[in-house]
């Protein structure tokens, strides 16, 4: 589980996909909270975790 969280950091720390313009904003606590794909934004829902909203914004890039 760490080994998946430190990936999971290093990826957040650049865009994720080298195709398109995903790009992940951090609250105060480095926690993502919004990703820009394009001139799309993707706000966090409260109830999803960061690993899940990571997770989903993702596919939206790779559809």
């Amino acid at each position: 589980m760490k080994a998946r969280l430190v990936r999971l950091e290093k990826r957040l720390e650049k865009p994720l996909a080298t195709d398109t313009n995903l790009t992940l904003e951090k609250n105060g606590n480095g926690e993502a909270y919004l990703a820009r794909l394009n001139s799309i934004q993707i706000d966090r829902l409260a109830e999803q975790t960061e690993k899940e909203f990571v997770e989903v914004a993702q596919i939206i890039a790779l559809q």
